[in-house]
């Protein structure tokens, strides 16, 4: 018997993106409320743990920041410039380095996490 796969992954569906947006989404605020939750939880993580957790969390928001980019210049090509314009009440920018909004000030505001509107 032979196999017909040559190892290339099949395309992504629209509703799989979906799912896979929303649950990025839910991932992100489970850990940034887990923490904003109990501030101790960090300190029941060993070293090479915190290392790795590091490492792989900024891994990840680059992964995600990358995508984000991507989508909302496909956003500004259709819509016309999305610069400077509220999308979701967010300033939506193809710049990979997003800034947080001017009242975003460290006690209030977390990367996961954005004061509610």
């Amino acid at each position: 018997m032979t196999s017909t796969t040559d190892g290339t992954r099949a395309p992504m569906t629209v509703p799989a993106f979906a799912r896979r947006v929303e649950d990025l989404l839910g991932c992100a605020r489970e850990l940034s409320g887990a923490l904003a939750d109990d501030p101790s939880l960090l300190g029941e993580f060993p070293d090479e743990l915190l290392e790795t957790f590091t490492r792989d969390l900024h891994l990840a928001i680059d992964a995600a920041s990358a995508t984000a980019t991507v989508v909302t210049g496909r956003l500004d090509r259709r819509l016309g410039s999305v610069r400077g314009k509220h999308i979701a009440s967010r300033y939506a920018t193809t710049t990979t380095a997003a800034a947080a909004p001017p009242d975003c000030v460290p006690s209030s505001c977390t990367p996961w996490r954005w004061p509610s509107s």
